[in-house]
């Protein structure tokens, strides 16, 4: 280990002293608390009962991936009729994991695994990222802020946010360090793990453009769009339609005004005031803060991607999920570390790793948390 980079040597530490006693304990509370709805899975798992902990709720769409293929709705069709289906979900998390699971390996561990290795990746990323924009304090708590977000613990599920959080976050920091080429690649590999990828390229193309990178602008615009036009033909050749990904949407949205949704949803869950609802709301307020300090203290791109990733969702009234999906903003996590100072560092990570933990215990006992 002390033949690996420092920072590579301090991820691989970050991960070892907070995150798996972090996961143990949440797995101890599955020895106390009562079992909740996200247990009640109609799939037949794979592997050890705790490492099948981590498919809930829409991990349960990757699993059927891995195992089964994609399958399209008639969304975009007027015929209909208009159901959910999986190509929704991007394809890059499940093809990686059904892949390491060809091994042996359960599919269960073989997501935890991978994941586990897309976060020690993100880690290293993050401070390569920070350091380079905001300097050597700054980024020496970058990593902490990110395992103390409150809503961590999908970076150890069985979700896209590992993969999506290790390759964009290498991308920005390959950006900062003009190597386009690789940059492109995992803006490539980002914007087929989550829709938030394709916000990212197109904010990474323009911030190019205002500085007339005019090279470095098409080469992060050519690359992730032969990726992304690539997926799309194979949509109409798998389906007949090449927007399978965007019409399966339709079953998730109601169609109603987006403020009626928003008014919906805190109808719904304001009886109840749970970690989920908070985080939810007050991702909100946020990003919105978020955006505007990237504006003023980073590149163009960070604030412009971080102000789209709020946009679109509220424009639908979608704020269900948000706390997760704030997971993709990683602007987030540099102005975390940007406040820690030391007189503040104890006080919020103690605050976030609290707020993560009870989001974690919900999740591992089944009770919904985004």
């Amino acid at each position: 280990m002390s033949r690996l980079p420092p920072d590579v040597r301090e991820a691989l530490l970050l991960f070892g002293i907070v995150r798996v006693p972090w996961l143990a304990l949440l797995h101890l509370t599955r020895a106390i608390l009562p079992r909740g709805p996200g247990t009640m899975s109609s799939a037949e798992l794979d592997g050890p009962s705790w490492a099948q902990t981590w498919f809930r709720w829409d991990a349960g769409w990757y699993w059927r991936i891995i195992h089964d293929g994609f399958t399209a709705s008639n969304c975009g069709s007027p015929e209909g009729p208009c159901q959910q289906a999986s190509i929704s979900f991007f394809p890059s998390f499940p093809l990686a994991v059904r892949l390491l699971a060809r091994t042996g390996l359960p599919v269960t561990l073989a997501s935890l695994l991978f994941n586990s290795v897309c976060l020690v990746l993100a880690l290293w990323a993050l401070k390569r990222l920070t350091r380079r924009l905001l300097g050597d304090e700054t980024a020496a708590v970058a990593g902490w802020v990110l395992l103390a977000y409150p809503s961590t613990v999908f970076f150890s599920a069985g979700y896209a946010e590992s993969l999506f959080a290790a390759s964009t976050l290498w991308a920005c920091a390959l950006i900062a360090e003009g190597r386009a080429w690789p940059a492109a690649s995992l803006l490539a590999l980002g914007a087929l793990s989550r829709p938030h990828g394709l916000v990212l390229v197109a904010a990474c193309v323009l911030g190019a453009t205002l500085r007339r990178q005019w090279s470095r602008a098409v080469i992060l615009a050519v690359v992730p769009g032969v990726a992304v036009a690539a997926y799309i033909a194979w949509q109409q050749h798998a389906f007949g339609d090449p927007l399978a990904f965007i019409h399966a949407r339709r079953a998730w949205i109601a169609p109603v005004p987006p403020l009626m949704n928003i008014r919906q949803y805190w109808d719904t869950a304001s009886g109840q005031l749970t970690p989920l609802l908070l985080l939810d709301f007050s991702s909100v307020g946020l990003l919105a803060a978020t955006a505007a300090w990237a504006f003023r203290k980073l590149p163009a791109e960070y604030g412009l991607y971080t102000l789209l990733l709020l946009a679109m969702p509220l424009s639908q009234g979608q704020v269900w999920g948000l706390g997760r999906a704030a997971l993709g903003a990683f602007p987030v996590f540099l102005l975390f570390a940007s406040l820690a100072t030391p007189p503040r560092r104890g006080p919020m990570l103690a605050f976030g790793l609290s707020w993560a933990t009870l989001m974690g215990v919900f999740f591992v006992n089944g009770y919904p948390v985004g």
